[in-house]
């Protein structure tokens, strides 16, 4: 997140820590939702979590990088 000067109110240019993740990689797709009425979103779909704050996440399970519950992964994953 950058930061804002509190007298004008524009940004500075720096850099506020901890506000975002950084040397992140995200495994995912970008897909465009065209409504029934004609707007169009694009959206990113994350589906998984390889490294966040350059940590390798690579050892753990997908449920668990996801900092999703097992029992809900299962269904993500299509298993019954």
């Amino acid at each position: 997140m950058q930061e804002l000067d509190p007298r004008t109110g524009k940004n500075t240019g720096r850099y506020i820590r901890g506000k975002y993740h950084r040397d992140t990689v995200l495994d995912g797709e970008i897909v465009l939702d065209i409504y029934p009425d004609g707007r169009q979103r694009l959206k990113f779909l994350v589906f998984d979590a390889l490294v966040v704050d350059g940590k390798s996440l690579l050892q753990r399970n997908l449920s668990t990088r996801l900092g999703v519950p097992p029992f809900l992964s299962l269904g993500l994953l299509g298993a019954n």
